[in-house]
């Protein structure tokens, strides 16, 4: 009896990307590739300002959300940083004022040794 010969299986349907992602693998850039119809684009939801958003304001993703709470993360951090520097200035300001005065001081005693008469 004969065997029963397998199907072949389709090849699975090509993904067109957008042209500001970066295409990988041999299947992009092999010019021996059929052309695949390229396949209708969605366009990100548009992006309004704070007081614009609302009604119009698709439900956030998991993603988003997570991306905007990174960029507040990121205001904070740089807040931080930015206080800090300004501490840390302040203080090395406040030692080389002191620092500068001593100097003052020590000169001014060498100044008045020096003219004071040798025996």
């Amino acid at each position: 009896p004969p065997q029963p010969q397998p199907q072949p299986q389709p090849p699975p349907p090509q993904q067109t990307l957008p042209p500001e992602w970066p295409s990988s693998g041999a299947a992009a850039t092999s010019a021996a590739a059929p052309a695949a119809q390229p396949q209708p684009l969605q366009q990100p939801p548009l992006s309004l300002p704070g007081s614009a958003r609302g009604a119009l304001q698709a439900p956030k993703s998991s993603l988003d959300e997570e991306i905007e709470t990174l960029e507040q993360r990121e205001v904070e951090v740089h807040q931080a940083q930015l206080r800090i520097l300004r501490k840390q200035t302040l203080a090395l300001t406040n030692e080389l004022v002191k620092l500068s005065a001593e100097v003052k001081e020590l000169r001014e005693l060498q100044g008045a040794g020096d003219a004071a008469p040798s025996r």
